[in-house]
């Protein structure tokens, strides 16, 4: 997964002026699993610079064409910040294994995804290991996360934030009161009124949080997302 997006990384800057895009104003994003992977991927490519091994991978090298192959392979100074959203970052962790295993997300099953190294698939543990040349590679770090998840504890976003931390790297963090899981994806989405989630997100990248002008064209009335959120588990 983690060499895919770098695979897909990779293409976006060298292709997206393409289609009107900006290469020097990429923002990697992701929500929940997403957020792992972009973290992770994020650590890796700051890893790799830092080894001197950053390369194409062996999909890229059999399908990019002779002349993009050429350029300089993707490094963190190619992103101009690293978002996760409700992030699950340390795998390892004996009190979030046992919790996603109550919830669903069963021990066996994550032992299979990671190949057994959990710790090693841990963003906050991979950031307390990682050497100093290492961090300072790494893009800006902005990280949200709402107190009523009950799939991801709020604490794993602490416990990240505190392990960059310790290793001189602040991250910007916006902890949302009483925002669950899915709200920033699912249930905002849909409520008359602003997406919170969606604000903070265009605040970091834009500057700003103006309100998209269609986004209450197709609302639903707050008191059906109301009773979403009562039958939303997560």
């Amino acid at each position: 997964m983690v060499q895919d997006a770098t695979t897909a990384l990779r293409w976006c800057k060298h292709n997206i002026h393409k289609y009107g895009g900006d290469a020097s104003n990429i923002t990697l994003v992701g929500q929940s699993a997403g957020a792992w992977l972009a973290m992770m991927t994020t650590l890796e490519m700051a890893a790799d610079e830092a080894g001197g091994s950053a390369s194409e991978t062996p999909f890229e090298q059999a399908t990019l064409s002779e002349g993009a192959a050429a350029l300089r392979p993707l490094c963190c100074a190619d992103l101009r910040r690293v978002v996760g959203i409700s992030g699950p970052y340390d795998m390892a962790d004996r009190q979030q294994l046992d919790h996603f295993h109550q919830r669903g997300l069963y021990k066996t099953v994550l032992y299979g995804i990671l190949e057994g190294e959990l710790s090693r698939w841990s963003p906050t543990r991979v950031v307390k290991a990682m050497g100093d040349r290492a961090l300072t590679n790494l893009p800006p770090v902005f990280l949200v996360h709402g107190t009523a998840d009950q799939t991801v504890p709020v604490a794993s976003t602490h416990d990240l934030v505190a392990a960059l931390a310790q290793r001189g790297i602040k991250a910007e963090t916006v902890v949302l009161e009483g925002k669950s899981h899915t709200d920033g994806i699912i249930e905002d989405v849909f409520q008359e009124g602003d997406n919170t989630t969606m604000m903070e997100l265009l605040r970091v990248v834009y500057g700003h949080s103006g309100g998209h002008p269609g986004a209450q064209k197709y609302a639903y009335p707050s008191a059906l997302m109301r009773l979403a959120r009562i039958a939303n588990p997560f």
